[in-house]
């Protein structure tokens, strides 16, 4: 069964990252509509959510490079800290509230 264009464009992340070959996620879902590549094609979609940002709830897509970076950088802070135990399978999270200056 052929997926139609707005099925399709539901499924993408909507950053147009352009990793894809494809000037935005429009542009890739008509691609798919055509044939002419899969959806499993989208750079985002392939990196799966190793790491999930959201913000105020909304899951915020990432690439994986921008995964692998958000990763390493914080994994390399929290490694800095003493007394912090972390073993294959902790969950680490990172929260904080932005105020009206972090947005100057």
């Amino acid at each position: 069964m052929k997926l139609r264009f707005e099925e399709i464009r539901k499924k993408l992340s909507g950053l147009d990252c352009r990793e894809c070959g494809f000037n935005s996620c429009d542009d890739m879902a008509k691609a798919i509509v055509e044939g002419k590549v899969k959806l499993e094609d989208c750079v985002v979609l392939a990196a799966g959510k190793r790491v999930v940002l959201r913000v105020d709830g909304s899951e915020i897509p990432m690439g994986g490079f921008v995964q692998s970076f958000v990763k390493n950088t914080t994994l390399g802070m929290v490694k800095t800290l003493k007394k912090v135990d972390m073993k294959p399978g902790s969950l680490v999270e990172l929260r904080f509230l932005v105020t009206e200056d972090d947005l100057r």
